[in-house]
């Protein structure tokens, strides 16, 4: 598990750096105001060209990626059950916090606080419920193209800022769009993220070995479950 982990860490050292740096931004942001006054700081600058380009990148959370991933599983059926996998994953975790959680959509708490939302996007249907956080648009997003990152040629690793940068724009959109608040987006990124690294070493480790990861594992709880005479 180690070596696999490795392989994975050096191969992805630009990817995991520039999310690193962006996200850390994201986080310092988020924490100098409120929930609602950076929602509303970050929605002051909708213009019609912004408005068509976010409304349609957001697709790349959405089921965009399932349709490249069925294109990917015809030339490469290990990378592709790699990339539908990951989605899966991250769609079980980011449910499970989505429907623990039960925090309020931005048009859910800006109508409980009797505020008016930023301006809005044409065509954009806005979503009333307590299922914010994490976002899932996003979550889905990283983990796909970090999982594109991790199965592309090592000669081509720089284009890992690129695919980073594209999928913050992607998670970008569900603020700009009032599906989501910041904190959303960042937790769902980072969900993605993680998802992918879990993917890779279920995927990736040698059949073997998995089998020898699952025995230690369940000998392992056996120890923590057997009482101490």
């Amino acid at each position: 598990m180690n070596n696999i982990l490795s392989k994975y860490y050096k191969e992805n050292i630009i990817l995991w750096i520039s999310f690193l740096c962006l996200w850390a931004i994201g986080v310092v942001y988020s924490f100098t105001g409120g929930q609602v006054e950076t929602h509303i700081e970050l929605n002051s600058f909708h213009t019609p060209l912004l408005d068509t380009f976010f409304k349609y990148i957001t697709e790349f959370g959405g089921n965009l990626p399932f349709y490249i991933i069925g294109i990917i599983i015809l030339f490469n059926l290990k990378d592709g059950f790699f990339l539908l996998l990951g989605q899966g994953i991250c769609s079980l975790i980011t449910q499970i916090f989505k429907h623990t959680l039960c925090h309020p959509r931005p048009y859910t708490l800006f109508t409980q606080l009797g505020i008016d939302l930023p301006p809005t996007v044409e065509g954009v249907e806005l979503w009333n419920a307590f299922n914010s956080y994490p976002s899932g648009h996003t979550s889905c997003v990283f983990v796909f193209l970090a999982g594109i990152a991790a199965i592309l040629p090592y000669r081509y690793r720089y284009w890992q800022i690129f695919l980073i940068i594209f999928a913050f724009l992607t998670g970008f959109s569900r603020i700009y769009l009032s599906q989501h608040f910041l904190a959303d987006v960042l937790f769902g990124s980072l969900i993605g993220m993680i998802s992918t690294v879990i993917t890779y070493v279920i995927v990736y480790t040698k059949p073997r070995k998995n089998i020898n990861l699952i025995k230690a594992g369940f000998t392992k709880l056996g120890e923590l479950l057997t009482p101490n005479p």
